[in-house]
């Protein structure tokens, strides 16, 4: 599988997350190694859960117990496939590969960012705004920089075992909650939409009309996109030209 390292580096740079896996595979990780991995990104999601079920009104942690469990499917489905973490054979890997726990890890990283991120205390009500990265904690992320009625961004994703890839940037008219971008493609009749809410627990949601253009066959925008954390000016910069990542 000699590709499986630039997939999984790719992966990294588009979900934000300090992933191991290709390392792992380099370094021929422990089952040792790769548990103790596991426990600590275990620990902290754990710790995140706990955070949340404290804060939240019961509604809304009924909402992500709900939302908890469909996504543990999500990392399972996703660490343990040979493609997506690694090792051998073509069956699912067993809980105890050091492959499937150093996946399995990387996305309880991810996870934990985006719990975090939902309770965290930002100061909507005064100065603060959309600026920032988002993430929807299963392969999407999203670069926003706020402007007067309007939102610079650069949206990528990668899903599923076989990560496929989508990347949109732009700017979209924004009228608080809502937020509308549309584009027509020369190569395509039908022009791609893209609507954002911003829904009362600061959750993002994105729901896009034909992005195919825009991304693999079995990827997509859509999600529910937390903010983790503020842009730096560079950064913005590069959003709000269009051009971010910078390849410079």
């Amino acid at each position: 599988m000699k590709s499986l390292p630039s997939l999984l580096t790719l992966l990294a740079l588009l979900c934000g997350s300090t992933f191991f896996l290709a390392e792992a595979q380099e370094l021929r990780l422990t089952t040792s190694d790769a548990k103790a991995q596991f426990d600590k990104a275990d620990q902290a999601l754990n710790a995140a859960w706990n955070a949340a079920k404290s804060k939240l009104l019961e509604e809304d942690f009924a909402r992500l117990k709900l939302d908890q469990r469909n996504w543990l499917i999500y990392r399972d489905n996703l660490a343990r496939s040979p493609i997506f973490a690694g090792g051998d054979g073509q069956g699912e890997l067993a809980l105890t590969s050091p492959y499937y726990l150093s996946a399995a890890a990387a996305l309880e990283e991810e996870r934990t960012k985006w719990v975090l991120g939902l309770i965290r205390d930002w100061d909507w009500d005064n100065d603060e705004n959309l600026t920032g990265e988002w993430i929807d904690s299963y392969g999407g992320s999203i670069m926003i920089v706020e402007q007067k009625g309007a939102l610079a961004f650069a949206l990528e994703c990668a899903r599923g075992a076989s990560s496929h890839l989508g990347n949109l940037q732009g700017t979209a008219y924004w009228n608080s909650p809502i937020g509308w971008f549309r584009i027509k493609g020369e190569e395509s009749e039908e022009e791609t939409n893209l609507c954002f809410l911003l829904r009362e627990d600061h959750q993002l949601e994105i729901v896009g009309a034909n992005t195919a253009p825009y991304h693999g066959k079995k990827a997509y925008f859509d999600g529910h996109y937390v903010k983790i954390r503020q842009l730096s000016a560079a950064e913005q910069k590069e959003v709000i030209e269009g051009r971010y990542p910078s390849n410079e």
